[in-house]
């Protein structure tokens, strides 16, 4: 399983990481949402799921949403809520 884990905060994104970590998946972190969607445009591994923070600065989470369903991304898409 292929893993997209997008957070701002290098902390989360770290956090996130240490706990999806497993041999069976393959984890990549993005640190905005515009890293993001190069990764999943230009990268020329798919990913099954796509994690997003809800709050990020320039573009939202719901934002990027839009931006993956307009390049027919076909995985599974997780917002985290803010708090």
């Amino acid at each position: 399983m292929n893993i997209l884990a997008v957070d701002d905060e290098f902390g989360v994104a770290h956090a996130l990481a240490f706990a999806l970590s497993n041999p069976a998946r393959q984890l990549t972190l993005a640190f905005s949402a515009d890293e993001a969607l190069a990764r999943v445009t230009h990268h020329s591994q798919s990913f099954d799921v796509v994690i997003i923070d809800h709050k990020m600065p320039r573009m939202s989470g719901i934002e990027l949403v839009r931006r993956l369903r307009g390049v027919n991304f076909g995985g599974k898409i997780i917002v985290c809520p803010p708090t």
